[in-house]
């Protein structure tokens, strides 16, 4: 699989301090893709195989699109330690992308949850 492509964006953040040890960071992209080429030669095994013409062939028709992207996520920072070095931070993000040709559109949500030592 090879796509060549134009990806603009603009994204930013905001930081903001909740107290002593506590942040919030949240954040807003806007992207537009452009697909430029692509090609795809499967050169496997069994090419009338499902996976291969359900579902590989379709993602790549998907890949190869060019779209637009509004996302957003944010994240909460908070201190686990008395001395304050080590964190405990959750974050979510979504990203809602609408293809500039067809009407395929596709949402994708990410939760995650870690830590700072």
């Amino acid at each position: 699989m090879k796509i060549e492509e134009l990806i603009l964006g603009i994204n930013g953040k905001a930081n903001l301090n909740l107290g002593k040890s506590r942040r919030i960071l949240a954040g807003l992209s806007l992207n537009y893709k452009n697909n430029l080429s692509g090609s795809y030669v499967y050169g496997g095994p069994d090419p009338e195989s499902i996976i291969i013409t359900d579902f590989m062939t379709s993602d790549f028709q998907y890949l190869k699109s060019g779209y637009e992207k509004i996302g957003g996520d944010i994240s909460y920072f908070t201190s686990i330690s008395k001395s304050g070095r080590s964190g405990m931070f959750v974050n979510a993000s979504l990203d809602y992308f609408r293809p500039i040709d067809g009407n395929d559109h596709r949402m994708l949500s990410k939760v995650g949850i870690g830590f700072t030592f």
